[in-house]
């Protein structure tokens, strides 16, 4: 089953029980608790530590700072 968040959706030891428009409910009451408590947050897949443009590109779109520059194309964190 995949890691990046979806499984919660799809697998049914993630679900235990629940349906998945349960769990997606549950998800959603989450994020709306999570968003009265932090002023800012960012949204992006497992998919994205394999681009570090990528992450860095949607982690500055959503506010975040940075002291260092965007990556270069050839740049690989592995």
């Amino acid at each position: 089953m995949t890691l990046d968040g979806v499984g919660k959706y799809l697998d049914p030891a993630l679900l235990n029980g629940r349906s998945p428009e349960a769990a997606l409910i549950a998800e959603k009451d989450r994020a709306d608790a999570m968003r009265r408590v932090v002023t800012r947050a960012s949204r992006w897949r497992v998919p994205a530590l394999d681009d570090p443009r990528q992450l860095y590109d949607i982690l500055t779109a959503d506010g975040l700072r940075s002291s260092r520059s965007r990556p270069s194309a050839a740049f690989r964190s592995w």
